[in-house]
């Protein structure tokens, strides 16, 4: 389908009678062809209304769940590019409608003829700009190691591997192949990356993903010393 958001909103919100939450997500699945089903907007059902306290509109929670759809990596601790824009939504949401919350959205916005659908409007034309817009945020960043809970003893015993990202002395430590055919025999193991720099661990991290390697956590490199 594609377009807009604002486009897709009516057809649910007026046209079937969706609240606020469902309306903006289905209106997300179609405008980004995100191709959840439609039976997955029952899950936005009890953010309406600001979860019926008139707390964080609906429109924001269902565009926060659409941007989920669109940018979780695995989860959403592992996905910092979705933080970083839900963050930014919600911002941008209080920033230039002056509050997230239905108490003071729907006194400002809502009307006997129309209802919320002004609200929902102005919030998906920043859930569209906010999906485009470019942010300084790895998509993937892969789970820590807790050392804490003897995690980290526990993975050494397994295959793995280590990799030292900034060459910190780390006994037994490897470099990632270049040649994706070398990559193979990393298939299925622990990778274990050690690094100071977030969005080049977040990075490698996704590479791997991307080219078969699941299993990647970071580690503090002073407990592989």
């Amino acid at each position: 389908m594609a377009g807009k958001i604002r486009d897709h909103v009516e057809k649910y919100f007026v046209g079937k009678g969706y609240n606020c939450a469902e309306s903006t997500f289905l209106a997300a699945n179609d405008a980004w062809e995100l191709g959840m089903p439609a039976e997955a907007a029952k899950m936005m059902g009890g953010f309406g209304g600001g979860m019926a306290t008139k707390g964080v509109c609906g429109a924001v929670s269902g565009g926060a769940a659409a941007l989920s759809c669109l940018l979780v990596r695995e989860s959403g601790h592992n996905s910092p590019l979705l933080m970083a824009k839900v963050k930014k939504y919600k911002e941008l949401v209080i920033e230039r409608l002056e509050s997230e919350n239905c108490s003071v959205l729907g006194p400002k916005y809502q009307t006997p003829a129309t209802s919320c659908l002004q609200t929902i409007l102005l919030c998906v034309d920043i859930l569209d700009e906010v999906k485009d817009m470019e942010i300084d945020a790895p998509e993937y960043m892969p789970r820590k190691v807790k050392t804490a809970f003897n995690l980290l003893e526990n993975m050494l015993k397994d295959e793995h591997i280590i990799v030292d990202m900034d060459d910190n002395g780390i006994e037994n430590a490897v470099k990632l192949p270049e040649n994706l055919s070398e990559l193979e025999k990393y298939k299925g193991i622990n990778i274990i990356l050690c690094g100071a720099d977030a969005k080049k661990l977040g990075s490698v991290g996704e590479w791997l993903k991307t080219n078969g390697c699941e299993k990647v956590f970071i580690a503090d490199a002073e407990n592989l010393k």
